[in-house]
């Protein structure tokens, strides 16, 4: 049982780590989306891809073992039922390191919300500087086409 709640505790800090890798190429993201620099992010996008997939590889992971944990203690492969059935101090490192693991998720969340909004934005902005553009071509042409003069 003990190897299990260890196992765990590393699935735990493995996932952690993984996310927090996933949250500085999202930072990155963020800034180049802020300075406007679309030529950096198909690197950017090709790092988010190999980060994602580990971070996902470290949750299927931590799945299976938790899964376990939870089959050998007779509870469901929650943080709070296993807890439930552990004594203290094993509960106790479980939460911390839980916590840890919930804290990188909320800024990932918090992070993906300000990217989703900024890439809003330039999508808003780059349509009204389309549609200017297909307005200055229109009135343009209708120039030159009234310009008979030769």
């Amino acid at each position: 049982m003990k190897e299990l709640l260890n196992s765990l505790i590393e699935k735990n800090d493995v996932q952690r780590e993984a996310l927090l890798d996933l949250l500085e190429v999202l930072k990155e993201e963020k800034e180049v989306l802020r300075k406007s620099e679309p030529r950096l992010l198909p690197g950017l996008l090709q790092r988010l891809q190999e980060v994602s997939g580990k971070a996902m590889l470290a949750e299927a992971e931590r799945n299976r073992v938790a899964a376990k944990l939870a089959e050998a203690l007779g509870c469901n492969p929650m943080v709070k039922e296993i807890c439930t059935a552990l004594d203290d101090k094993s509960s106790g490192r479980l939460k911390e390191s839980a916590r840890s693991l919930l804290s990188a998720v909320i800024s990932i969340k918090e992070i993906n919300f300000t990217l989703s909004r900024q890439a809003e934005e330039h999508r808003f902005l780059s349509e009204m500087i389309l549609e200017r553009l297909k307005r200055f071509a229109w009135s343009g042409s209708a120039a030159v086409s009234l310009d008979t003069r030769a």
